[in-house]
């Protein structure tokens, strides 16, 4: 009886550890994409600010590339939901840079402001907001 005790004793104390082990490590992981997430903001937002005083297409497509990778790392937190305002405005502005760039290449300080809120935080509202109102600004349905 005792060594059944014991056995399960064993046998418990390894499932935790196990468990700890898994949960650190995804723990890590949510910071090191939250880290990609900031530095690659970061980034954007000096490409943006660097086209916007040298008008050089280059830095534009460059900012392009680091938002790409900041909505793929903004979809791998797990603290933003799939469904997550934040999250569908984003993609849909990632959407329009790739599409339509020169549309979106006057709003280049918007765009700068829009990253400088997401370098303080990836869940920003303000940014959320700032994203959603530049999608109606440049969006071709609701221009006249």
């Amino acid at each position: 009886m005792k060594k059944i005790i014991l056995a399960i004793l064993i046998c418990s104390v390894l499932v935790n550890i196990a468990l700890v082990i898994v949960y650190v490590k995804e723990k890590n992981s949510t910071k090191k994409y939250e880290e990609l997430f900031y530095i690659n903001a970061q980034s954007a937002s000096e490409h943006f600010y660097s086209y916007n005083q040298n008008r050089q297409d280059e830095e534009f497509t460059y900012a392009i590339a680091d938002v790409n990778i900041m909505r793929q790392a903004m979809f791998l937190l797990d603290d933003t939901k799939d469904d997550s305002y934040i999250k569908t405005h984003f993609n849909e502005l990632y959407g329009q840079l790739v599409l339509y760039p020169e549309k979106l290449q006057p709003y280049s300080l918007d765009l700068i402001i829009i990253c400088e809120l997401l370098q303080e935080d990836y869940t920003n509202q303000t940014a959320a907001d700032k994203i959603a109102e530049l999608l109606n600004q440049t969006n071709p349905l609701t221009q006249k």
